[in-house]
Formats: structure tokens, sequence, C-alpha cells
């Protein structure tokens, strides 16, 4: 594909319209493209901007007085007939605006952010299962001591990092990752011939959050939230295998 063409996913990319082997294309692409990395955060901040703005949009008095003050020799009843359209392209073009936003930049609610969050995990989840095992591991080690130093500097916050031999999941390696516009480390087990990404990242700690499950082109997730750090674990092991791993990470 010509350079061309991946500049012109951006947008698409951005709005969830890409098919899964555009995305993965993009995505690489972004790994040594930082003019396309730099335009999508932008995009990415607009949105956050723009949900928690006001989109309405009220002329400032001034200039309302100054333009029903223009000179005009009609009857009064123009004037009158000016300051009702006055009013009615302002609200026209405040409809506009907001339809306009909300076209481009749904969805917004916690539901379909969690739906953009699963589709990076999953594009991320399958980059790592690829051939070469640079893409799996930044770190391999099945020592807990050894993993979890690595991380050190590396991110704002210190990651669950344990190993579970007796239980089946065997910690393999870590590495780092990028999700949702920052970076988070990503630890990979194996039970038996499965491989599972554990991705963490620091969020404020919510006693009332439950557990949540999800499934995405054919894997597994399980969403949970640990002493302030949010933690996704994805495979292709069926959900109550999967859910032993993410009770011992708790």
């Amino acid at each position: 594909m010509q350079q061309t063409e991946i500049h012109s996913l951006l947008n698409p990319y951005f709005d969830g319209e890409l098919d899964y082997s555009e995305s993965l294309i993009f995505e690489e692409h972004l790994t040594h493209c930082s003019d396309c990395s730099q335009a999508l955060e932008e995009q990415k901040k607009l949105r956050v901007i723009l949900t928690q703005s006001s989109l309405e949009y009220s002329a400032p008095k001034k200039l309302r007085r100054k333009i029903l003050s223009l000179p005009n020799k009609k009857k009064e009843s123009s004037r009158v007939s000016l300051e009702w359209n006055w009013r009615t392209y302002g609200i026209a073009a405040s409809i506009a605006i907001a339809m306009l936003a909300v076209w481009i930049f749904l969805p917004k609610n916690s539901h379909n952010e969690d739906s953009a969050i699963v589709n990076e995990l999953v594009s991320s989840h399958v980059r790592s299962l690829m051939a070469s095992p640079s893409h799996l591991f930044d770190i391999a080690s099945s020592d807990q001591h050894t993993v979890k130093p690595w991380f050190a500097g590396k991110l704002d916050f210190s990651p669950v990092v344990k190993d579970f031999p007796v239980q089946g999941f065997q910690l393999i390696g870590g590495r780092l990752d990028y999700i949702g516009g920052k970076p988070v480390a990503a630890l990979i087990y194996q039970h038996q011939k499965h491989l599972i990404n554990v991705f963490q990242w620091s969020i404020l700690p919510d006693p009332n959050e439950k557990r949540a499950v999800e499934q995405d082109r054919g894997f597994n997730l399980i969403s949970d939230e640990s002493g302030g750090i949010r933690i996704w674990l994805i495979s292709d092991l069926n959900t109550q295998e999967l859910s032993g791993l993410a009770d011992l990470l708790k």
C-alpha cells in the first residue's frame, strides 16, 4: 500500500470504520510515523474537549446590538423581523454544530469507549502472536523478580507481576504496549497451549466496579480492577479458566 493511501486511513481508523486487516496495517504504520501518531492524538484530545464543553454558541450582546442598529429605512416590523431571524439563525447554527459533532465523534458513552479499548486490545494481542518473537516480549523470563523490576521507570505505576505455575499459569515474559493513548504493561502467561496477554494501567480505584467479560473476534476478554490498576486479560482460552487467572491476579 502506498504511503499516501496509508495516511488516508487515519480518519477511518479513528472512527472505527476499517476492517481488521486495514487496522493492523495502519497500527503498524503508526509505530514509525510520528506525523500520523501526532494527528491521531490531536483527534483524541479534540474528542475529549467536545465531550466536556457545551456546543452551544451565543453571540455577544455587543454584536447583536450592532446588527440591530444598522441603518434601516424599512418599517419597524423589519427590525423585529431581523431580530427574530438572528435568533433563528443562532439556534439553527447551534443545532448544526451539535449534530456535526455527534456525527463525527460518536460513540461517546462508556460502553462505546470500552468497545474502542477492546478493539485496541484485540489488535495488540493478535500482533503479539505473529511469527516474530519480538512482537511478544521485551523481556522473556518466568521469574517475577526479573520481570517486575524491568518495568521500573518505564511506567507511572508498578504492575501486578505474579507467577502461578502450580495453578497452571506460567509467566513467560512482559513488554511495554500502547493502549488508549498511553503506555501500559503487558504480561504474557501460558496455560497449556494457550497464550494470555494481561494488560495493566493505572486508574482511580472504584470499590463498586464489577468484573466484565467480553468476546471479540474469537477471543475472550476479562476486565477487572485491583488496587487502582485496570487489568484486561485476553486469550482464546475459555472464560472459566481465564477467570481463574483473573482471580489469582486480584
